[in-house]
């Protein structure tokens, strides 16, 4: 695993991490206060892999776009990941199941990093606790075409690049709904992906000074 950068992440992560601050930039215009900080005893648990690896010299990251049958989260782009099950060991190992079964790829090769700040998603009910892995070689993809229309290789540095951020508008019955984005390869990433990268990059501007 190189130096420097992911060592001085690794440190970062186990620091107090800056949470809903952070996390809060990028929500939707919908989540008041009420709705972000709640978090039900009956929620989900589940959990997600953002997937650091070495491509063209570069450190890289890997999105999907979920199919329109994708549950409440079909049509968009996210993380892998999923719900816990009760045969995973941890919720790290959830995320690790998922990537595999999403994407395909060889998860044996993922070394750990570390963890961000939990996320309840309301419209799913879930309680979502983003991991960070690192595979020290590029990924041999192979998705599941029932879950995952396409995958979608991001650079590490495109994700802290303010040209790459906008808006994204919906309608939620008769309401309009703005929901501040980034934007990568074409494709609008909003939500609660959007609020994990939000507090991925604040950490990483933290490393780099």
């Amino acid at each position: 695993m190189p130096t420097t950068f992911l060592d001085e992440l690794i440190l970062h992560l186990r620091l107090n991490l800056p949470g809903q601050r952070a996390q809060r930039l990028m929500a939707p215009e919908h989540n008041t206060n009420t709705r972000f900080d709640r978090n039900p005893p009956d929620a989900q648990q589940s959990s997600i892999l953002m997937l650091i690896y070495p491509k063209n010299h570069q450190l890289y990251t890997v999105f999907m776009h979920r199919t329109d049958h994708g549950g409440k989260h079909g049509g968009q782009i996210s993380f892998p990941g999923g719900r816990n099950e009760t045969a995973d060991k941890s919720l790290w190992h959830t995320a690790l199941r998922e990537t595999q079964e999403e994407i395909g790829i060889d998860t044996e090769q993922i070394t750990y990093l570390g963890s961000l700040s939990n996320l309840f998603i309301p419209v799913s009910n879930y309680n979502v606790t983003p991991f960070l892995g690192y595979m020290a070689k590029l990924p041999r993809f192979s998705l599941n075409p029932d879950e995952v229309r396409e995958i979608i290789t991001v650079p590490l540095n495109s994700l802290k690049n303010p040209e790459n951020k906008g808006f994204y508008t919906f309608y939620n019955g008769e309401r309009t709904i703005n929901a501040p984005c980034y934007i990568f390869n074409g494709y609008k990433v909003w939500g609660a992906t959007a609020m994990i990268i939000s507090e991925f990059n604040e950490i990483v501007n933290s490393v780099e000074e």
